[in-house]
């Protein structure tokens, strides 16, 4: 099974997790962590964990039955990095999960002796960006040099090599942990962690927030406290979260921001919206926009306002009023945290990100696991949610219709809330308009919590076999669908662009290989449309060994190499434009200057460059060759003899033939990253890989020329394109592939069988297999040799044991297209003892056509 594109910000195919750390005082030490995976699918959907630096390990997942992976215990876990190792990225910490249908991903923990919890819940591929603005507990209280139990952090986790990080936007005076450096470069799957202690300086309460992370590449950040208050006295709790970037929270045409929060069960001073600016002369209003509502500041980028619970629609001083809301409007997109308390007690604190308001939201979670529980046999909490929904929509609580009763809004009558306690197990939410659904518990001192929806999605198509028995996804066999249990309100499938008349239902069966698009409409919105997916044709087997066509060196397992059985003798000087057997054109995108986008050599090497990609506007080199006639081929990265062209992990690239026509990629040293679900994520340890468009990445900061081990190959094509991109947003680049196999087909006996796929390419009654001198590997005398799948250690399709084929008579012609293969002037038709005149009526050695042939 695979599924394309992204659903919504928690609910996703891949989930990054940065480690985070934690005071190294008692009272705050993690104890049990646990991982809880969660998923809408109702049958098992495979989950892949891998736990950095240490492998993957396999599991499945289901609806009602979630996965709870035990972490560990302490402040050196996968999860944790104790505060004394910060001063460095790390390469063995934090989790890396990819499933093959869209799941939840979060962590739990207790800490300090059961008085402290904490969640932090993934954002999924949301949460990869390149902008984030930091949040964590204000810390009013006054420090003294005991209190040693307070940590804020930031951590992030690079998803490519070469990847630059920069924190800026902090107090000149602060005193980070160990000295660390605000600048470092990753590679994928390395963190790094920037952590102060509030107690050493005044500036260290608050340093954190609104604090700019930013990066080159894609990255995943993690922030908060732990431990950490909102309150000026002596209790404190854990507050982390994942957060989701600029590119996330900011809405198409839409400049403003806007947040419903919905109080727990604090007081004021703990119940505390935070906002942090991300642009100067930002406008913070509560209770209506800036027409209608209540100027509460003004707010430069990096500043921010944690706005006391007092303003919520219910306050209490000291106690616990719980279930009113807040409005909050933003002339400009903000980052929004919340800080909420489990009890009436200072020391029953959470924090969690909020996104804002969105038409696009999701309307359906399903499930958060175990939300009464940190993890199995751990401490019980009280568990509930808050929920934001569209004013008369229904909202569903495990099945059934909430009886909780709706508040309004003050300022947007648009929107309820409500507050839905005593939860326990597994908690679905559902609604039949956009919902927002965060979820706390208490226990003791401690609390916990997370937003689980509210970010934007749009549909994802997942593909799926049409026959049980026939796992290829590809045409014939394959249906495309909404790849999630989320709905729209009418739907509209395109083809190439173009919308499909009357395929307006959540599944679409392709005959036609292409892209393919699925179109969500949501009424009083708008509508979103999904990635848009190559669909390609199975490149086939036709010896039924397990290798497809375009891999398989021996295509009709006669023991024989394909390059045997055609003409390879063809050569393209790429130097020139056109020559014999073929045409070639490239051109180049606006944004790349280069002065030579192209050079072909004589050698079949073609080098592209480009020039630095100019902010949104990619630089391109597009370089296409077109045969004359179908032809097998293989490309590789280009030798060394090519000096210039090494690859960089600042490109992109992207190999297609037509949509008719597939090729593979065989990557054994995993020296490439293969986007293979085509959602913008470069996916690791593919060996192989086929369709009509293949697009990759280095898996390494460079790889000079002669040492690249993967091939592209396609066994019957009429024409190939490469597309180079440069990222890079400094330097010019370039890179070197050649084209070091061509071959066509040949049909030796005129039997409209060519020879790759003839068992008898000379048609004189014996099989190429015997001829060629492999008698032996074929027990059952059919032509074929047997038990390929235990005698093919590299996959090939050829048996390890198969020899090269014989010339008995030394005449330059191999037996299996001799005659008369041992020149003794009698054809081996006879004297196989096939007989005279009667299977061969002319006399010539061969079978006659009419008769049955191999």
């Amino acid at each position: 099974m695979i599924c394309y594109g992204l659903l919504q910000a928690q609910l996703s195919r891949t989930h990054y997790i940065p480690p985070i750390t934690a005071a190294s005082d008692n009272n705050a030490i993690p104890q049990n962590q646990y991982l809880h995976i969660s998923t809408p699918n109702e049958n098992p959907v495979n989950v892949a964990v891998n736990q950095v630096g240490s492998g993957v390990i396999n599991y499945t997942v289901s609806n009602t039955s979630p996965l709870e992976i035990y972490i560990g215990i302490g402040d050196n876990t996968p999860f944790i990095l104790p505060v004394s190792n910060t001063a460095s990225s790390v390469s063995n910490k934090g989790y890396i999960i990819q499933s093959e249908k869209p799941v939840y991903a979060s962590i739990r923990l207790i800490a300090g002796n059961q008085n402290q919890a904490g969640s932090l819940v993934s954002k999924g591929l949301s949460g990869l960006g390149k902008t984030f603005r930091v949040g964590t507990f204000t810390n009013l209280k006054t420090f003294s040099s005991n209190n040693r139990d307070y940590m804020n952090f930031v951590s992030v986790m690079a998803t490519e090599n070469n990847t630059q990080v920069d924190f800026s936007d902090l107090p000149v005076d602060i005193i980070i942990e160990n000295n660390t450096p605000l600048s470092t470069v990753l590679d994928a799957g390395e963190s790094y962690v920037i952590a102060l202690n509030p107690a050493e300086i005044t500036s260290n309460r608050d340093g954190l927030i609104g604090a700019l992370v930013t990066s080159n590449k894609p990255i995943v950040v993690n922030c908060g406290s732990l431990n950490g208050t909102n309150f000026n006295q002596n209790g404190r709790d854990a507050g982390i979260d994942q957060i989701a970037p600029l590119e996330t929270i900011a809405i198409d045409g839409q400049e403003f921001s806007e947040y419903i929060f919905v109080r727990a069960n604090g007081f004021d001073a703990i119940e505390r919206p935070l906002i942090v600016a991300h642009y100067d002369n930002t406008e913070v209003w509560i209770n209506g926009d800036s027409s209608t509502g209540s100027l509460l500041t003004n707010v430069n980028a990096g500043e921010y306002i944690s706005i006391d619970g007092s303003n919520f629609s219910t306050q209490s001083l000291s106690g616990s009023n719980p279930g009113g809301n807040l409005y909050v409007w933003t002339s400009k997109t903000t980052f929004a945290y919340q800080g909420i308390g489990g009890t009436n007690s200072e020391a029953n604190q959470e924090l969690f990100f909020v996104p804002p308001l969105n038409c696009k939201a999701p309307r359906s979670i399903d499930n958060i696991p175990l939300i009464q529980s940190s993890g199995s046999g751990d401490v019980t909490f009280n568990g509930g949610v808050t929920v934001v929904a569209e004013a008369g929509a229904v909202v569903s609580v495990n099945g059934s219709p909430t009886t909780a009763i709706p508040q309004n809004v003050n300022g947007n009558s648009n929107y309820v809330t409500y507050l839905i306690g005593g939860l326990s197990g597994n908690v679905s939410v559902v609604s039949d308009g956009q919902i927002y659904v965060s979820y706390y518990g208490a226990n003791g001192a401690a609390a916990l919590g997370g937003f689980y929806s509210g970010f934007i999605f749009k549909p994802e198509i997942a593909s799926d076999a049409i026959d049980v028995a026939t796992q290829e996804l590809c045409i014939p066999f394959i249906e495309l669908s909404l790849g999630s249990e989320e709905t729209f309100d009418a739907y509209q499938w395109f083809y190439n662009g173009a919308s499909i008349a009357g395929a307006t239902n959540e599944t679409y069966i392709p005959s036609s290989p292409g892209f393919y698009q699925l179109e969500g409409v949501i009424l009083d919105c708008s509508s979103v449309l999904s990635d848009n997916i190559p669909v390609s044709v199975c490149a086939g087997d036709y010896d039924n060994d397990g290798v497809n066509n375009n891999l398989d060196y021996d295509l009709d397992n006669d023991g024989i190499l394909n390059v045997l059985e055609s003409n390879c003798d063809f050569n393209f000087d790429l130097s020139a434009s056109s020559g014999p057997y073929f045409t070639s054109t490239f051109v180049s995108s606006t944004a790349n200057t280069v002065a030579v986008p192209f050079q072909g050599f004589s050698d079949q090497s073609m080098l592209l460059s480009a020039a630095p990609t100019v902010g949104t506007i990619l630089s391109t080199t597009t370089y296409q060759l077109s045969f004359d006639a179908p032809t097998q081929f293989r490309i590789e990265q280009a030798s060394a003899a090519q000096s210039s062209g090494a690859m960089e992990d600042s490109e992109l690239y992207i190999l297609s033939v037509p949509y008719d026509e597939t090729v593979s990629v065989y990557n054994p040293d995993n020296q490439l990253l293969i986007d293979v679900n085509y959602d913008g994520v470069y996916d690791n340890n593919i060996t192989s890989f086929t369709a009509f468009e293949i697009r990759f990445k280095l898996n390494a900061a460079s790889l000079a020329t002669g040492g690249g081990t993967f091939s592209f190959q396609s066994q019957n094509a009429t024409q190939f394109e490469i597309k180079y991109i440069n990222s890079s947003e400094i330097n010019s680049n370039e890179v070197a592939f050649q084209l070091t196999q061509s071959c066509r087909a040949v049909d030796s006996d005129g039997d409209s069988i060519t020879d790759n796929f003839d068992l008898d390419s000379d048609n004189d009654g014996i099989y190429d297999l015997i001829e060629s001198g492999n008698s032996i590997l074929d027990a059952d005398q059919d032509g074929m040799v047997d038990t390929l799948e235990a005698n093919d250690s590299n996959n090939d399709g050829h048996h390890d044991n198969a020899q090269n084929p014989v010339d008995s008579d030394s005449d330059f012609v191999y037996d299996y297209l001799d005659l008369d293969s041992d020149n003794d002037g009698l054809y081996d038709l006879f004297e196989a003892g096939i007989g005279v005149n009667t299977q061969d009526l002319d006399n010539n050695g061969q079978i006659d056509l009419g008769f049955a042939d191999g």
